[in-house]
């Protein structure tokens, strides 16, 4: 049966929990022990409304800027106790890829790197390796904060970082050096496009040409000594048409109807899908290609695959003695208001439940109160006050002028 009110797809869908008690108003700020207020793009991020979906909700509760956040001026990182946000863990060796300036990768430094505080050590030393298609010299000339982002990324003692410059995403082991192939536990990239002048990436006419790239992208993941036992690949893209049309996890792992067409390399499985809340993965600013400005990403998805879970005997799959627990659990925490338990897990299924509460809630909060109580004390004033005439020109003053000596 259709849900009594419009909703998202939420199949394999999930949230982290600080997104989801966000929305809600759940959730308690450091320096208040009250919970916030429900979040509206917390809300958006979850629910995904637009117009078409949802017409009465986004007329009633217009999205706000992402600053409007409670979380979003709050060092998430400083309360990261060494678990797994969004499936990243102290002690793995990751590579981000497209990582055009470089925030995505600081973000994940700051997250993993030990605080002074936290005297509990990994079980090896945290690898991060961050890679761009372009050269320095073409990075440095786009994003006026590269030589900052680059400068902190170098400064950390806890985690090994490198960076490389271009590295092609179609072909790792072609262009990555020697020493930095290795048995990966997470391989992302966020947002893959072709770069198209004036801005226009990502749109229907590259369609075609940019899931091809995901798929190659895929297959350059699976050359022997990437990708770890237990190891991950995330991809994060807008999910709101046109890019909704890419269908991220048919272009990875294809379709029945799909499989005798693709050349994706066999062997890997969707895992799901977690709704992106860049509130918690300071200062991570997704940008266009080869582009500083920034777009909105509350429609934003990181899809996750990984090894099968009951692989066949023609699929090998690589040994690590490093083992890391899954992005996403085979059976996360179901979100529900009635069992506020459920919340202490960091990944949380999105339900049908859940849309509808978030709705509820917003839908019940008063609003713009005190802006339409303005408005009516404006048309009262308005009526109160004599009629004001109209501001004569020099021309219209001596039009008069010479009317009245006319008449005389």
């Amino acid at each position: 049966d259709s849900p009594p009110i419009p909703i998202r797809d939420h199949a394999n869908l999930h949230g982290v929990s600080q997104t989801i008690q966000c929305a809600l108003g759940t959730l308690c700020s450091d320096q208040q022990r009250q919970p916030n207020r429900p979040c509206v793009p917390c809300a958006y991020k979850i629910g995904c409304y637009d117009v078409a979906l949802d017409h009465a909700f986004t007329r009633a509760i217009p999205n706000q800027r992402p600053e409007s956040c409670p979380r979003s001026h709050s060092n998430i990182s400083d309360d990261y106790d060494g678990g797994s946000l969004y499936g990243y863990q102290r002690g793995m060796r990751i590579l981000t890829v497209g990582d055009g300036d470089f925030t995505f990768s600081l973000a994940l430094a700051r997250m993993l790197s030990l605080k002074p505080s936290n005297q509990i050590q990994a079980c090896s030393k945290t690898r991060i390796v961050a890679t761009s298609y372009e050269s320095l010299e073409r990075l440095q000339s786009i994003y006026p904060d590269l030589e900052a982002t680059l400068t902190e990324l170098g400064s950390y003692v806890d985690v090994e970082i490198t960076v490389h410059f271009n590295v092609d995403a179609t072909k790792l082991p072609e262009t990555l050096n020697d020493d930095a192939l290795t048995n990966f536990h997470r391989i992302a990239w966020n947002f893959p496009c072709t770069a198209e002048s004036a801005g226009q990436d990502g749109q229907n006419n590259q369609m075609e040409e940019n899931k091809s790239l995901v798929r190659k992208f895929a297959s350059s993941c699976m050359v022997p000594g990437l990708l770890a036992r237990g190891g991950e690949i995330h991809v994060a893209h807008k999910t709101k048409p046109p890019y909704n049309q890419w269908k991220i996890e048919h272009s990875i792992v294809p379709s029945n109807e799909e499989s005798q067409k693709s050349t994706t390399e066999a062997g890997l499985e969707y895992k799901g899908r977690i709704v992106l809340d860049k509130c918690c993965l300071p200062p991570y600013t997704p940008r266009k290609a080869l582009d500083k400005k920034s777009f909105p990403c509350h429609d934003a998805c990181i899809y996750v695959f990984g090894w099968p879970s009951n692989p066949p005997t023609t699929t090998t799959v690589p040994k690590d003695p490093d083992t890391f627990d899954a992005t996403i659990p085979q059976e996360p925490s179901s979100s529900s208001l009635k069992e506020p338990d459920s919340f202490a897990a960091s990944i949380v299924r999105v339900t049908e439940h859940l849309l509808c509460s978030i709705r509820t809630i917003h839908l019940a909060q008063p609003r713009n109160r005190g802006k339409s109580k303005k408005m009516t004390l404006n048309k009262r004033l308005a009526r109160q006050m004599p009629a004001t005439k109209h501001k004569t020109t020099k021309k219209q003053k001596k039009r008069e002028q010479h009317t009245k000596f006319s008449k005389k």
